[in-house]
């Protein structure tokens, strides 16, 4: 990891002293769920990846770093931006993506059997060595039986400036609350179609003092190309702005 970000993570933590609840519930690889941060509320985050780019799960090459930015719009609504660079061993960063988020979830939580939101992304990726803008409409259904979670995501993702067909994705995802400061659970993500890349990631949650809560996983992801591994660490915060207070008229 390099100096910034080492600066970026020791913002957080500074920053989280004077943080309020922070938005913890989707998983470590951006599975969502039905929660929405209060209209009140920035949180922060930091990912950080690295991952392998052959079949052998002991040859682990390159770093991967985004920080991302949420906000609470109202009680039921909320948008993110976030921008992923690649760290190569030869210390080159290079811009992977950007995106910029909104959701929206219809009801409160619990009110309903299930809980549903919707998800529109719209980012810019250069992960394929070309300039791709991209539209992603999710549709999230969430459910919580006490301490244990499950959701899963359906989305589609469109190519805009290509005539390709929009590519059919999933995600389920669980996960077990232990008390009041560790989550235990997995995701299952991927796309339909042949040798389409799909990914299995073990992980847990621990929630500190602050309202920090950094995330660990190691991940698998199978394609055609066979099998890679990865480890991903995310640390989020969160911080409540107090609306001002206008002086009364006399």
């Amino acid at each position: 990891m390099n100096k910034l970000s080492y600066i970026f993570v020791a913002a957080l933590f500074f920053l989280s002293i004077h943080s309020a609840w922070a938005h913890r519930e989707d998983y470590l690889n951006k599975t969502f769920v039905y929660q929405t941060i209060e209209p009140t509320e920035l949180e922060l985050e930091y990912w950080s990846k690295y991952g392998s780019e052959s079949t052998s799960p002991v040859h682990l090459v390159a770093w991967e770093h985004t920080g991302a930015v949420e906000l609470g719009i109202n009680d039921h609504w909320m948008i993110e931006s976030n921008s992923t660079f690649r760290h190569s061993p030869d210390h080159h960063f290079d811009h992977l993506i950007t995106r910029v988020e909104s959701r929206f979830r219809l009801f409160e939580e619990g009110a309903k059997f299930l809980d549903p939101a919707f998800s529109v992304e719209y980012s810019i990726s250069n992960v394929n060595q070309k300039t791709e803008h991209i539209i992603e409409p999710t549709f999230v259904l969430s459910k919580d039986f006490s301490r244990l979670n499950f959701t899963l995501n359906i989305s589609t993702a469109k190519i805009l400036n290509s005539s390709e067909g929009p590519d059919v994705g999933y995600a389920f995802a669980s996960r077990y609350d232990f008390r009041r400061f560790l989550r235990v659970g997995f995701e299952a993500q991927g796309e339909l179609g042949h040798d389409a890349p799909q990914y299995f990631i073990p992980q847990i949650h621990l929630l500190l003092p602050h309202e920090i809560t950094p995330k660990f996983g190691v991940g698998v992801r199978y394609s055609g190309e066979g099998e890679k591994i990865f480890l991903k660490f995310v640390i989020e915060t969160g911080l409540e702005f107090e609306k001002s207070k206008m002086p009364k008229g006399k």
